[in-house]
């Protein structure tokens, strides 16, 4: 149900409202008088007011002239702040108009929370929220009674957090960006307040984000942030950079938690290069992680295996790994093992991905995941697979026979080649992939409906070979992109593809392409026309 807005507020748009309502409604009252149409209607504003357009004035007015729609418009204005600002303007407004500092407290005390408790969500930057007016340090703890999310900025004025730990919130995200080492025990220690509040009495909290860009001044901020994060058993999805919970007991401390869904850890760039090596957990016969389902790693491959060495046999269903920097075929190889290892019985859902500079040196990547990394997790009975960037001369047709013979429960495939950021850069190799490795994915992956590749489809013989194997018609509707895929005769790729799949629900290329090494209008136009005939049933 939508919040109230007080009584002195309800009168005061009374006022502003013209003539009384008459006896006999009007049709457009009677559909108001809905509040779940009226729900809906006010969402539909909320979801078009970006930048404050002419969406925005009209949330505005039908929560100023009119009666009906006043409280819950109102209500939906003040759901979600970017900043305190609106909330301290309320107090300096009253500061202008009222004489004397009895009736400014008064006044401030009642309008102030009655609209601190419409706010759901609130951002606090830290460019242009500032330490907050001392009057707020004797109004009532938290400010704001009902907040469920909490956005968090430190950079030079640390500003009061534990005002706004309250015991409705259920996402907490913590942001120290360039903060000042001067001022690192400070911050430090409000996170650690802020942290010790939510674990006493934040009973809904569930999602946690932690980031540190930096290397914190304090030596190491991590060993009193991991037993704050300890005590906080609700959290079910937590992420932090490395710097705020770099500490050889992360692994124990980590498992500890009872309700930990999702994990991600990540290297913020700036973290100790020097990463400490990590405890395993202590009792084999408690390995801990017990609903731990989702596992996520970003950084180079040192900390990437270090964390999965230290890691328990639990029931991860689904791991993300996204390499930084140049990373060696052996480590790829040996994060590849791990995960097989640590996670053979119950994982499905594998991505991993090779991040760095896309600048290539005589046409080759600099950073490319090898052609033998699937191999690696070819005993796993994996259902969705994303793997990326390798060269593009890396993926052949043998590779999508092997493939499809590994994993025939597969889903979802990707396997992207490396792509340039640049005009400046040349177009990636020729695909050694064709059409026909498209082809062995469609007849022994029967349950695949996502596609994401790059393939040699030029020439016009692939009409005359799709007509030398059966239809096979994959049952399920197919999403396909074929990236920056050359194509020169789109009737008779169309034709091939046909025999593959069903229907498609989406055909795409990597449209950027063709503005960032100004393809020639034959490429784009042959792009379109296969668009448009695998489409054709579909938009009909």
């Amino acid at each position: 149900m939508l919040s109230q807005v007080p009584e002195s507020l309800q009168n005061s748009v009374s006022t502003v409202s013209g003539p009384s309502k008459p006896e006999t409604p009007s049709a457009c009252f009677r559909v108001l008088a809905c509040e779940e149409v009226l729900r809906d209607v006010l969402l539909y504003l909320t979801d078009q007011w970006t930048n404050y357009g002419p969406h925005w004035k009209t949330l505005v007015s039908m929560a100023v002239v009119c009666r009906a729609t006043s409280p819950p418009a109102l209500a939906m204005i003040w759901e979600h702040l970017d900043s305190f600002q609106p909330l301290l303007s309320l107090l300096e407004s009253l500061d202008a108009v009222t004489s004397t500092p009895q009736s400014t407290d008064a006044a401030y005390s009642k309008r102030f929370h009655e609209y601190a408790k419409l706010v759901r969500s609130i951002h606090l930057r830290r460019h242009t929220d500032t330490i907050m007016p001392p009057i707020l340090a004797d109004c009532q703890q938290p400010l704001l009674p009902n907040l469920r999310r909490l956005f968090w900025e430190a950079e030079v004025d640390v500003q009061p957090l534990t005002l706004f730990i309250a015991p409705s919130l259920i996402s907490l995200d913590l942001s120290i960006v360039d903060c000042p080492h001067a001022k690192h025990q400070e911050v430090l220690e409000t996170l650690l307040d802020a942290l010790d509040t939510a674990a006493r009495t934040c009973p809904l909290l569930t999602s946690i984000r932690l980031l540190w860009r930096g290397t914190p001044a304090v030596v190491p901020a991590a060993y009193s942030i991991l037993p704050a994060l300890a005590h906080i058993v609700t959290v079910k999805t937590l992420s932090a950079s490395l710097a705020t919970v770099d500490s050889p007991r992360m692994i124990p401390i980590l498992s500890k938690l009872p309700s930990l869904h999702f994990l991600y850890i990540f290297d913020s760039h700036d973290s100790l290069s020097d990463t400490p090596s990590l405890q395993p957990v202590e009792s084999s016969s408690e390995p801990g992680f017990h609903a731990l389902q989702r596992l996520s790693l970003r950084g180079c491959a040192n900390m990437v295996l270090n964390f999965l060495n230290s890691m328990p046999q639990c029931n991860v269903q689904q791991c993300t790994i996204s390499l930084q920097g140049e990373v060696s075929g052996a480590d790829q190889t040996a994060v590849a093992a791990r995960i097989a290892e640590k996670f053979r019985a119950s994982l499905d859902t594998v991505a991993l991905f090779q991040f760095g500079t896309s600048r290539r040196v005589s046409g080759e990547p600099v950073y490319a995941l090898k052609a033998d990394l699937p191999f690696t997790l070819r005993s796993l009975d994996l259902v969705d697979v994303r793997l990326a960037n390798f060269d593009a001369g890396e993926i052949t047709d043998t590779l999508f026979q092997d493939i499809a013979g590994w994993w025939p429960r597969l889903r979802v495939l990707h396997l992207e080649v490396s792509s340039p950021s640049s005009g400046f850069e040349p177009p990636p190799p020729m695909p050694a992939a064709t059409l026909r490795g498209v082809r062995y994915l469609a007849e022994r992956c029967p349950h695949l409906n996502e596609l994401s590749i790059q393939v040699d489809a030029m020439d016009e013989h692939w009409a005359d070979e799709a007509r030398l194997f059966s239809t096979i018609r994959v049952a399920h509707t197919m999403s396909l992109n074929l990236n920056f895929s050359p194509v020169t005769c789109p009737t008779a790729v169309a034709e091939y593809l046909k025999r593959c799949f069903h229907t498609f629900s989406k055909v795409s290329f990597d449209w950027r392409m063709t503005f960032v090494w100004g393809e020639t209008r034959d490429t784009t136009r042959a792009w379109h026309k296969l668009c448009e005939i695998l489409l054709h049933d579909v938009e009909r």
